[in-house]
């Protein structure tokens, strides 16, 4: 049998005991921080990707005697990019803020200016650039996200804020 000595004192224990009916106390939310500006910076990447694009439709690369167009580059990395964020991010937000940063100088670009300068003109190159961009980042954004990505963006202390 134990000397009462060996035990401890009854208020020194009544501290250490936490009541069955009253909750915890709640934890700090995590800081949204980080999540805010991934996407304010996928955001600038498209606006970046955006006047690139512009830049390089025109041109073509000559390899060997055939004219390869640079803008089809463009049409193939922009959704690219865009589908990157997404991983990156967690969520498929993230293609959708390239998409969008990618969409408002796009379209500005096309249309004319105060003296009538058009940065994009109409003619097929321009349509390809326009539509099958379009199109592939629409597919960057629809498409689910592989398993495991909004895991691996929330041990990063990303991914998608609670709606």
């Amino acid at each position: 049998m134990p000397d009462e000595t060996d035990l401890p004192d009854a208020a020194t224990a009544a501290d250490d005991v936490v009541p069955v009916g009253e909750p915890a106390a709640p934890a700090a939310p995590p800081s949204r921080g980080p999540q805010y500006l991934g996407y304010g910076l996928l955001f600038v990447v498209g606006i970046v990707a955006a006047m690139f694009g512009v830049a390089l439709v025109p041109l073509r690369l000559t390899v060997g005697g055939a004219a390869l167009p640079v803008g089809l580059l463009v049409v193939v990395a922009i959704p690219v990019i865009a589908r990157a964020g997404a991983w990156v991010m967690g969520a498929r937000l993230g293609a959708a803020c390239v998409a969008l940063g990618w969409a408002l100088p796009t379209i500005a670009f096309v249309l004319a200016g105060p003296g009538g300068d058009v940065l994009l003109p109409d003619i097929t190159r321009t349509w390809i650039y326009l539509v099958g961009t379009t199109l592939l980042l629409v597919l960057a954004v629809v498409l689910p996200l592989p398993r495991g990505a909004r895991e691996l963006a929330e041990a990063r202390g990303l991914g998608v804020p609670d709606a």
